[in-house]
């Protein structure tokens, strides 16, 4: 028995052990969600509200639930941990989040809500449970005491497995090595409780080495915190995938995707010294590039470069890496640059909503030099139908401007556009109007139409 208060409450060491692998386990598995659902959901505020909210919804039916158990709470919490065993390795592996999503066509938060409901709901409630039984076992201390006792343990397992596996775990063994780990946390918990259903538990280990990657089932090269990478080989051609979304390209005679061959053909010559690429993607932008130009790549993973050049650019990069959050990169940089180039996505058409803002745009502006430009890629309706086609231009404009775009897919529906900005610290910007002749003044001074 080990006394964890000033009133001399005591709980034996495997109810205490637990209580906070339960803690541990239970949070981790908000953050898995959030990060294998990246892919397909994006990376918003609405996403992860979505997920926590059905989270501590769980947690509220799961404590209600537990409480109203009157008789057998130890067989219920060694059943419930055993169903979490196997629902644990199954429903948060790649394998499964990438089934029900391919399966669906309906829209990305839909989509989340749906598989909330089917695997992050049902785990949430049962893991839940555990603290009202664990009271309910633990007959030793007033009600009071031992409710904030065994909360206060469980919580502790909170804060520590919200941190340990989100800057531990997926750092050094990635997301799936992060289920396994709290995996192996559950199998402990549960023999805190039983020590029966040897051939069941067996049974959950093999399916949990199986499905969480210990046995490879997939192509996916490497798995950190931030995404999932591999390179895929497509008629002589190489692509470098990020979270199953084709990034960079190098073609069969080293051509890389057309917008990137735009950017190198239109701006990078003798007259550029300095640029900084925010997304780094394959860091394609200055591969190859004969002319001694500086660059400066900012990713948030700082993986990347070593996983594009172990196994994308079989190279050194050309130039050099900051691992950092764009927006903040470009908040404490003091550097000046000729070019900026803005590739961020955390999926095939979504830019962190924090780097679309009126605000992140204005912040590039003051990093310009004068003359510089400012090149963003965005995934977008072509077509300009779409609230936020319409929304993103005139933000773009207003921020940077004046600007024009590009089209690089000839083709209805999403594509790719490239906004190419001059920002000007001169604000002699003049709008035409019938009753003035500025206009055929400007184009004179322009040396008129050719």
């Amino acid at each position: 028995m080990t006394t964890l208060s000033n009133s001399g409450i005591q709980l034996p060491h495997k109810i205490i052990a637990l209580l906070f692998l339960e803690g541990f386990a239970s949070i981790s598995l908000q953050y898995i969600v959030i990060r294998q659902t990246v892919p397909y959901v994006g990376n918003s505020v609405l996403s992860t509200s979505l997920i926590v909210s059905m989270f501590l919804s769980a947690l509220a039916l799961g404590y209600f639930f537990g409480g109203k158990v009157k008789s057998s709470p130890q067989r219920l919490l060694s059943r419930n941990l055993m169903v979490c065993l196997f629902l644990y390795p199954i429903a948060l592996s790649k394998l499964f989040v990438e089934s029900f999503f391919s399966l669906l066509a309906l829209p990305p938060l839909i989509e989340l809500l749906l598989y909330c409901m089917v695997a992050l709901f049902p785990m949430a409630l049962i893991l839940s449970m555990t603290v009202p039984l664990t009271i309910a076992i633990a007959m030793n201390a007033r009600s009071s005491e031992k409710a904030g006792l065994t909360t206060s343990i469980s919580t502790l397992g909170n804060v520590m497995g919200g941190l340990v596996s989100t800057f531990l775990l997926m750092y050094f063994f990635g997301v799936d090595g992060t289920v396994f780990v709290n995996y192996l946390f559950l199998v402990a918990a549960y023999l805190c409780v039983a020590c029966k259903n040897i051939m069941l538990l067996i049974l959950s280990l093999m399916l949990s080495i199986f499905l969480n990657g210990l046995v490879p089932y997939t192509n996916t090269l490497v798995s950190t915190q931030y995404a999932d990478y591999r390179v895929k080989i497509i008629n002589d051609e190489k692509y470098f995938m990020i979270n199953d979304q084709y990034s960079s390209k190098i073609g069969l005679h080293g051509e890389k995707f057309d917008y990137i061959e735009l950017i190198k053909k239109r701006y990078l010559n003798e007259s550029i010294d300095k640029v900084l690429v925010l997304g780094a993607g394959g860091f394609t932008v200055s591969d190859d590039i004969k002319e001694d130009i500086q660059f400066t790549y900012v990713d948030i993973d700082p993986k990347i470069k070593d996983i594009a050049e172990k196994r994308f650019l079989l190279k050194s990069v050309n130039g050099d890496f900051k691992a950092e959050d764009a927006r903040s990169f470009i908040n404490n940089t003091n550097e000046q640059y000729d070019l900026v180039v803005v590739d961020l996505f955390s999926d095939s058409a979504a830019v962190p909503w924090h780097l679309l803002t009126t605000e992140f745009y204005s912040s590039i502006k003051s990093k310009i030099r004068q003359g510089g430009v400012v090149v963003i890629n965005i995934i977008q309706d072509l077509d300009m139908r779409s609230a936020f086609s319409r929304s993103i231009l005139s933000t773009i404009n207003a921020s940077l401007g004046p600007c024009f775009s590009d089209r690089i897919q000839n083709r209805p529906g999403l594509g790719n556009v490239l906004y190419s900005c001059y920002p000007s610290k001169d604000a002699n910007i003049s709008l035409y109007s019938d009753d003035k002749t500025i206009s055929s003044i400007d184009t004179a001074l322009a040396g008129g139409y050719r």
